[in-house]
This record gives structure tokens, C-alpha cells and sequence, in this order.
């Protein structure tokens, strides 16, 4: 009891030295945000407006590929083209891949930082992933604008958008942070995680819709990828289709927090041997 008493102790340090890095280093973390959000554009002359026309054109493309071109329509909700729905899906997902892709190789792509500079890691981590949801939260201001043009958009369905923001965040956090650590010891974690999103990027409703699998086991297992939550999440409030049912978003939710709780204690461990081993 004893033992388990101090474990207990511990994990809670841990989590309150990470909470308390975040809260006590505002400038720190506002200049690493900066530092990784200017570094993505670095000597472009259009610089942070990329993703903006980047994105316009994707979906002018997919609009008139899918919509005119091909004709595709959803089942339930033919008055939706599939361009949009394409799109609602695709700019959550790139923006978790990207930034936990980020995070997998984040402190080995910065070691000389990382060895010669003391500074609290979970400020320079938390503040690349808040930059990258900041990079692709201008793609998704683009996606959002067209949506209110079409009409799609109504105040009442927000909600369910700023809640789809709330669980990426939640999982982007537990998932960057984990694979950060993990990063920083294996170098070959990258190229595993590649693989591990290519099974969430299939094994979610992006590019079709749920109502298209029959299977029970099948359907069960694209439920549970917090990838599908996300995403339907984010339609519901650019589109207004259906959300998910609201223990699926309790149990995503509950996931992402176990898995950044997790990512808290394992960097809390390895903190003092990251600038040996990157």
C-alpha cells in the first residue's frame, strides 16, 4: 500500500510539473508557437497564406471531380455534394497526422536545442502541436467559409464543431506527447507511426460514409477510432449531419485524457536523460 501510496505521489509531481511548465513559461511557450508556426513558411513570399489558397483549390477540385464530374452523392444526405463532405473529413485528420508526425521526431530534429539550452521540454513540445493545429485551423477557416456560403452552417450546430476541436486537441496532446518520448529513444518510430495513421486515415468514415458498412465487428472497430468521432464531430457542425451518440465522444475523450496522462508520466521519467540519448 505503501508503494502504491508514493506511485500515486508521484504521478501526481509529474502532472503538476507539467501543468505548472505551461503555466509559468507564457512567453516561452507564445515564442515557441511562433517559432514553429514562421518555420513552415520560412523565405515564401505568400508565406502563412499558402494553406489558405492550397486548400481553396483542393476543394474547388474535389467539388467538381466528385460533385460534377463523377456525380457522387450521399445516400442520406444527397443535398450535401461529397466534395464537402470530403473535405470536412480530410483537414481534421491531416491536421492530427501532422502534428503527432511532427512530435515523433521533434526532439531529435532539435537536439542541439535540446542539449545546450535548459528549458522546460513540455512548453517546446505543447507549443509545436498548438502551431500546427493554428497551421491547419487556417485551412480550416477556409473549409468553414465555404460551408456558410453554401448554407450549411448554422449557430446551432457550432457546438458540435468546437467540440470535434476539443477532442483533437485532447488527442493530438495524448498521442504527440506519447510518441514525443518514444521518438526520442527509437528513431524508427516515425516510420511505425506512418503506418499506424494510414490504419486510422482508412479505418475512419474520410472518404466514404459509415452508412456504407453492413458488418456489425466491421462497423464496431471504425466507431472506435477516435478518428471517426473527430471527424463526424466536425461534420456535424460544418454540415449538419448526424453527430456521434454521446458515449462515443465520453469514451474518446476518456481515451485521449489516459493516453496524455500517460505521455505526462513517461516524460516526467526520461526528462533528465533526453539530451543524452537524441
Amino acid at each position: 500500500m505503501k508503494k502504491t501510496g508514493t506511485g500515486y505521489m508521484r504521478h501526481a509531481g509529474a502532472f503538476a510539473h507539467f501543468a505548472g511548465a505551461l503555466a509559468g513559461n507564457p512567453y516561452l511557450l507564445r515564442r515557441f508557437i511562433g517559432r514553429s508556426f514562421s518555420a513552415r513558411h520560412a523565405e515564401l513570399f505568400l508565406g502563412w497564406l499558402w494553406p489558405l489558397v492550397n486548400t481553396a483549390v483542393q476543394f474547388v477540385l474535389y467539388w467538381v471531380i466528385f460533385a460534377k464530374v463523377i456525380g457522387m452523392k450521399l445516400a442520406r444526405t444527397p443535398d450535401v455534394s461529397f466534395g464537402f463532405f470530403l473535405m470536412a473529413g480530410l483537414v481534421p485528420y491531416i491536421a492530427f497526422s501532422d502534428g503527432v508526425t511532427r512530435a515523433a521526431s521533434l526532439f531529435r530534429s532539435n537536439r542541439s536545442l535540446i542539449q545546450r539550452v535548459s528549458f522546460p521540454v513540455e512548453v517546446f513540445l505543447i507549443g509545436d502541436l498548438l502551431a500546427t493545429l493554428g497551421y491547419h485551423g487556417l485551412e480550416l477557416i477556409v473549409v468553414a467559409g465555404i460551408c456558410v456560403v453554401a448554407g450549411l452552417v448554422s449557430v446551432s450546430s457550432l457546438g458540435w464543431l468546437l467540440a470535434g476541436l476539443a477532442v483533437l486537441l485532447i488527442w493530438l496532446g495524448g498521442f504527440g506527447v506519447c510518441v514525443s518520448v518514444l521518438g526520442a529513444f527509437i528513431p524508427d518510430v516515425r516510420e511505425m507511426l506512418n503506418l499506424a495513421l494510414l490504419l486510422l486515415f482508412y479505418g475512419a468514415p474520410i472518404v466514404y460514409p459509415l452508412e456504407m458498412i453492413h458488418s456489425h465487428w466491421l462497423r464496431l472497430m471504425i466507431e472506435l477510432n477516435p478518428v471517426t468521432v473527430i471527424v463526424q464531430l466536425v461534420r456535424a457542425g460544418l454540415l449538419g449531419l448526424a453527430a456521434p451518440p454521446a458515449q462515443a465522444i465520453l469514451v474518446c475523450c476518456v481515451g485521449g485524457a489516459v493516453l496524455l496522462a500517460a505521455g505526462i508520466v513517461a516524460l516526467e521519467k526520461v526528462r533528465l536523460r533526453l539530451a543524452d540519448v537524441v
